[in-house]
Formats: structure tokens, sequence, C-alpha cells
């Protein structure tokens, strides 16, 4: 069950450019540590391939999880 079904309010919020204030090396970390702990070649690899002009772009399935 969701945790907000049948609460009386439910609050959403959009933070603007959330997605492309987030840079190259900010996702190599987040490769490094858990739950994914990359060798710092590989990380550095996979925030290249999920960049784009150093920032995360929008709308591309990794993102969200990044």
């Amino acid at each position: 069950m969701l945790a907000y079904v049948g609460k009386a309010y439910l609050i959403t919020v959009d933070i603007e450019d959330f997605f492309p204030s987030i840079n190259t090396l900010q996702t190599r970390q987040v490769f490094l540590v858990e739950p994914f702990s990359f060798p710092k070649p590989m990380a550095a690899s996979l925030s290249r391939l999920c960049t784009y002009e150093d920032r995360l772009p929008q709308g591309a399935p990794t993102s969200p999880i990044i």
C-alpha cells in the first residue's frame, strides 16, 4: 500500500533545474560508494556516460537512480 493513500494532504515539490545542477564529479562519487562501489576508472567512465556537457540530463533513464 502506498504511504499517501487515505491521507488528507499530499504535498509535491519540484526543485527547479535539479538534474542539471548535478555534475559529472558528483555522479562519479555515487558510483564509488555503496551500493555500487565500483573501481575509480569504472566509476569515471560510467559518470561520463550518464552525463552530458558535465550535467545530469533530465529525462534520461539513469538520472533518477543517480
